[in-house]
């Protein structure tokens, strides 16, 4: 039969072996008829541990039976059906437990049908995969449920929320200790902090619920089909269980709290930003109403949301002024009557104007956040750092200073009611 094969390739016997023992695929050919073994290459006697004379004239079916339950292979090489890239998992008694790709190709030869059986190893390709799906899914500190997974699951619930009218409610939480832990031990105290309390809070939820590590020291809870009354007894228990846990850490215990919000998911017209957003201004009120508390969101906090929108966004400007992410742009000033000059005429004339990039690199214009400035005495800052860079460009570039004409540059109220400030303007 070998041979056969040889010859219909154009082969030689010593080049078709040469060619098969030096592939990466084990190949196998067998009789359809009875599933005898007419011929293996070297890799396909390394796959299974035996020597080539060992496997030839013993049956292909009784071979795979021996590490495989897997019932469409063996239909497979028993109809001598093709197939591509079929995986198979093998086990029993071999040294190391293996995935395989498997293609057959039938083929009639000296008038018999035979089954050619390719097999790679995809073991390492598969435990990659499977590395690579569990990263995009779980917290590589805790463990626990991503931010992306559970966004993900929580648009599922909103789905079902809607066609099967379920009630759910989501959990937002935030340690209210965690901050000082962190600073005080370190952060390699605060990683060891959060590892631990995931395992407890784990055991407060049930199995169909979802707990993630939504970033920093926040967490959130998706509870099905549970309603609001209920949720709130669970979240009393994590509450509880959180309060009474203890840390500790090189001879130290510490104690912890966490205020948790609270939000329903309505069955129309919901959002995954939306509920996160409720629920986050949830655990704000609780933190706002003195920490280790819950709060429900409710209609009326709208007022309170749009506060904790505004305390976010202080948090981001002060963010951005101590990484560098506040940028002045330049904009030329003519007379609107082009006949009319401006005084110095091969001088320039522009205004500064002040933009904010977010960690994403987008870029956010004044009207966004200055009035958030201004409500909470940020503007100062700013008008500093804007003055600070606008000096320090024009000591790079002394040149544009010899074409400036006029600079123009816009200033809080606030700054210009601070004789202090003014001082700094003059000197």
């Amino acid at each position: 039969m070998l041979p056969e094969a040889e010859q219909s390739l154009g082969l030689g016997e010593e080049s078709f072996r040469l060619i098969a023992d030096t592939s990466p695929v084990a190949l196998i050919i067998s009789r359809v008829a009875d599933g005898v073994i007419q011929y293996v290459n070297i890799q396909a006697a390394e796959l299974f541990g035996k020597s080539k004379e060992e496997l030839v004239d013993a049956s292909i079916i009784d071979l795979f039976r021996r590490y495989s339950n897997d019932i469409s292979v063996l239909s497979v090489l028993g109809q001598g059906r093709d197939v591509k890239n079929h995986e198979i998992y093998l086990e029993g008694g071999l040294p190391n437990a293996l995935w395989l790709s498997l293609s057959t190709k039938s083929l009639v030869l000296d008038n018999e049908k035979v089954i050619c059986s390719a097999l790679l190893d995809v073991t390492e390709a598969r435990e990659l995969s499977h590395q690579l799906s569990y990263q995009a899914t779980y917290d590589d500190l805790t463990g626990l449920v991503n931010r992306r997974e559970f966004e993900d699951r929580l648009q599922e619930s909103i789905d079902k929320s809607r066609e099967q009218k379920t009630e759910n409610v989501v959990c937002y939480l935030d340690l209210d200790q965690f901050k000082v832990i962190n600073d005080s031990c370190g952060h390699m105290a605060g990683d060891e902090l959060l590892r631990q309390l995931s395992q407890v809070l784990h055991r407060c939820i049930r199995r169909e619920d979802t707990l993630a590590r939504l970033g920093g020291d926040e967490f959130g809870v998706l509870l099905g089909n549970c309603p609001l009354k209920i949720a709130m007894r669970c979240a009393d228990n994590i509450r509880q269980v959180v309060q009474e846990y203890r840390f500790n850490w090189e001879d130290s215990t510490y104690n912890i709290g966490v205020s948790i919000g609270l939000t329903p998911i309505a069955s129309e017209g919901e959002t995954i930003s939306d509920i996160l957003r409720r629920a986050d201004t949830a655990c704000y009120a609780a933190k706002d109403a003195g920490r280790n508390r819950i709060h429900v969101f409710h209609t009326d906090d709208e007022e309170l949301e749009e506060r904790h929108g505004e305390m976010k966004l202080v948090s981001s400007i002060n963010s951005a002024l101590d990484e560098g992410r506040m940028e002045l742009w330049q904009q030329s000033i003519a007379h609107t009557d082009k006949s009319v000059g401006l005084a110095g005429k091969n001088k320039k004339h522009f205004e500064l104007l002040l933009r904010m990039r977010d960690r994403e690199g987008n870029l956010i214009g004044p009207e966004a956040f200055l009035p958030s400035a201004e409500r909470y005495d940020l503007a100062t800052r700013i008008d500093r750092w804007v003055l600070d860079a606008m000096f320090s460009w024009f000591r790079r570039f002394p040149e544009k200073l010899d074409e400036l004409e006029i600079c123009a540059v816009n200033l809080s109220g606030q700054s210009l009611s601070d004789e202090k400030f003014l001082k700094e303007i003059v000197e």
